[in-house]
């Protein structure tokens, strides 16, 4: 996934796991990923100084893993700059059944999902 990321794009469309569907909605506190995201940001800052930063994550309604970049007006629609680094850094832990999933652009925003499994199966 992270060669993929880094050649500009977050994969083609994937369909949804069952598990983000059918698991119950994440109880665990994510508090202190908020609090690290903090910890590693400067204090008035959206995303981290350094560029190239991404984080996956999955949006089940547009059946798509999207990245978010911290860069605003992405050309790209796999990427995404409208999150705060902490709201990313919670999506991409938002795994079903654990961690709850995260709004973002008014979108439910999962871990990323997996890919699908290789067509010889």
């Amino acid at each position: 996934m992270a060669a993929v990321a880094a050649a500009g794009h977050a994969g083609p469309p994937v369909r949804s796991p069952a598990l983000t569907g059918l698991a119950p909605r994440g109880r665990a506190n994510p508090d202190w990923l908020g609090r690290l995201a903090d910890a590693v940001t400067e204090p008035g800052q959206r995303w981290l100084p350094r560029t190239g930063v991404r984080l996956v994550s999955y949006r089940p309604d547009e059946d798509r893993r999207v990245a978010f970049t911290g860069s605003p007006g992405p050309t790209n629609p796999n990427l995404s700059g409208g999150a705060t680094f902490s709201e990313a850094l919670r999506a991409s832990w938002a795994i079903p059944a654990w961690m709850p999933p995260v709004e973002i652009d008014g979108r439910t925003t999962w871990t990323a999902a997996p890919p699908p499994p290789p067509r010889w199966i």
